[in-house]
């Protein structure tokens, strides 16, 4: 089954979403504006739909290690 175009761009974009909290230190609010979310509110929502886990617990701890 193919997979539809709005949702290989929502996963595409989850996954940009992934590296840039991983990757970078900018601001979450900075994040969710640079992938044009309309919010960080709903940044937020999404990212936890598709890794589980906020943005910010999720680059305090990236890979589920209990420090």
């Amino acid at each position: 089954m193919r997979e539809s175009a709005s949702r290989r761009t929502r996963r595409q974009s989850c996954g940009r979403s992934v590296q840039s909290v991983t990757n970078t230190d900018y601001a979450l609010a900075d994040i969710a504006g640079f992938l044009n979310y309309p919010t960080q509110s709903y940044f937020t929502q999404i990212f936890k739909k598709y890794a589980g886990t906020t943005p910010q617990q999720y680059r305090d701890n990236p890979h589920g290690v209990v420090r």
